[in-house]
């Protein structure tokens, strides 16, 4: 019986300090918990305009064809980048908006080159309000 409530604590224990299973998502990174939020490509369609949209698709089109294969997609990367320029999530972390470029577009199967993520950057800048 002294065993099994060993053990049963024991496990209690490492429950409360996160001992859990180190393939676990937010195992030992606490921004773990955010990549939901930072992939989203759920954001609000109303945030973007019909011009600004086509100008947008015009212009990641000539950064690299393959960022627009599905505009749908491109264009709600194009706005949760806008909500992070809006929210400041460079001002914690210089280049945090590029970074999350560049992970929205990596999920999408294109992969996104630092310089390409600024240019996206810039580009959702033109219409960001």
């Amino acid at each position: 019986m002294f065993g099994g409530t060993l053990a049963l604590l024991l496990a209690f224990g490492i429950a409360l300090v996160g001992g859990g299973d180190p393939r676990s998502p937010t195992a030992g990174s606490p921004a773990a918990s955010d990549l939901p939020s930072i992939l989203s490509n759920a954001a609000e369609p109303e945030r973007i305009l019909a011009g600004d949209r086509a100008d947008f698709l015009a212009t990641l089109s000539a950064i690299d064809p393959q960022l627009i294969v599905d505009q749908e997609s491109t264009v709600h990367y194009g706005i949760s980048t806008c909500l992070d320029i809006l929210e400041g999530a460079d001002d914690g972390e210089p280049g945090l908006v590029e970074k999350r470029v560049r992970l929205r577009f990596e999920r999408g199967g294109s992969d996104v080159s630092p310089s390409q993520a600024m240019k996206i950057v810039k580009a959702v800048n033109v219409w960001c309000r």
